[in-house]
């Protein structure tokens, strides 16, 4: 199973992580059924793109608001960082230091990190979920992986402790997520859904990530 987009991941048949839970609370005042459907990043903006979602959250390199016109958007709601993990590099700032490493990376997404490594003679090895990334990490199978810090950070609580523990050893640029909203649902419908936001407040979704992370820290 590929990771649902943008911090939850499948683990014994099971979806785990911040999503559902935003998800449920941005809800709960509004109006109206829904039906919920996870799918891989790249099918999902595939959707996203033929306009065939009432909701969602979408990432945008810059702060400026994406200009999908069948969409209003709020936010950002969120920065994420995609990262370099490794079993014990230390933190660099330098991406030339990952020349000729063996670097997994997910396949069918890749944000701007993946894009700039692509101008490095790296080994490029695919993975479908950064928990298989993480255990192929482990396994020595790769020298590094890419992926979202926070999905990273629920991946790793979800693992017993292991010893030494992998390490963020990179920080890519920036993506913003934004709540994109059908123009298709009814106005009234609409201004719930912002009004219910607005009273999560901008660090309601950073909340719900943390929240997840420490519940599966706890088990």
């Amino acid at each position: 199973m590929l990771d649902e987009a943008p911090f939850s991941h499948i683990r014994e048949n099971r979806r785990q992580g911040c999503d559902p839970a935003f998800y449920r609370e941005l809800l709960a005042s509004v109006s109206g059924s829904y039906r919920f459907n996870g799918y891989p990043i790249n099918r999902l903006m595939e959707i996203f793109a033929r306009a065939e979602t009432d909701l969602m959250v979408t990432s945008s390199p810059t702060l400026a608001v994406p200009s999908n016109p069948a969409f209003e958007y709020i936010g950002p709601i969120f920065e994420l960082y995609d990262v370099i993990i490794t079993r014990d590099r230390p933190m660099t700032s330098r991406l030339a230091d990952f020349n000729q490493v063996r670097m997994g990376q997910p396949t069918g997404v890749c944000w701007m990190l993946c894009q700039d490594l692509a101008k490095l003679a790296i080994v490029k090895r695919p993975f479908y979920s950064v928990d298989q990334g993480v255990r192929l990490l482990m396994a020595n199978r790769v020298d590094a992986i890419v992926a979202p810090e926070t999905m990273f950070r629920l991946v790793l609580a979800g693992l017993p402790a292991q010893a030494p523990a992998p390490v963020i050893s990179y920080h890519g640029p920036s993506q913003y997520l934004f709540l994109a909203i059908h123009r298709q649902l009814p106005a009234e419908q609409r201004q719930q859904i912002r009004a219910s936001f607005d009273k999560m407040g901008p660090d309601g979704y950073r909340h719900l990530c943390d929240q997840a992370i420490k519940q599966l820290s706890w088990r």
